[in-house]
């Protein structure tokens, strides 16, 4: 067994590959490199608790909190960016909650947002929740 806590503060979201643990899938990784362009990281923490090497996915488990602040995301390149993001992200094992309290797409503001990845079924997710301001048109363009 191992137990692992790290925290940081005041950083910057082009250092995340050297801390995101190796074992998130290829997938998730991918994205990752994919859609954050970037961010001020105020605090994150990491813990891993469990077994080493298991086959047993429930021998280990993992949580990351991250507080950040003038986020850059693409999170699907058909997508407009997401800009001027401040954000709090808690990842536990399959779980996520993120809200962010304003951010900006297009011309548009949002705000109260809040994003949960739930399963279904065995599938994943998406739930997001939030408040627009901005043209029509902008809200025309996302959804198309």
């Amino acid at each position: 067994q191992m137990s692992l806590m790290i925290g940081l503060r005041d950083s910057d979201a082009k250092y995340r590959n050297r801390y995101i643990p190796k074992f998130l899938s290829k997938t998730l990784l991918q994205w990752l490199d994919d859609s954050v362009e970037g961010a001020g990281v105020d605090q994150i923490g990491f813990m891993y608790y469990g077994a080493l090497v298991s086959p047993q996915p429930l021998d280990k488990t993992f949580q990351l909190f991250l507080d950040a602040q003038e986020g850059r995301l693409r999170y699907h390149p058909d997508w407009p960016r997401l800009e001027q993001a401040q954000a709090h992200l808690v990842l536990a094992d399959d779980k996520l909650h993120a809200n962010s309290p304003q951010a900006t797409i297009m011309g548009s503001t949002l705000s109260n947002v809040q994003v949960d990845m739930v399963r279904r079924d065995g599938v994943a997710w998406l739930d997001i929740a939030g408040d627009l301001q901005g043209p029509s048109g902008d809200l025309i363009r996302m959804l198309n």
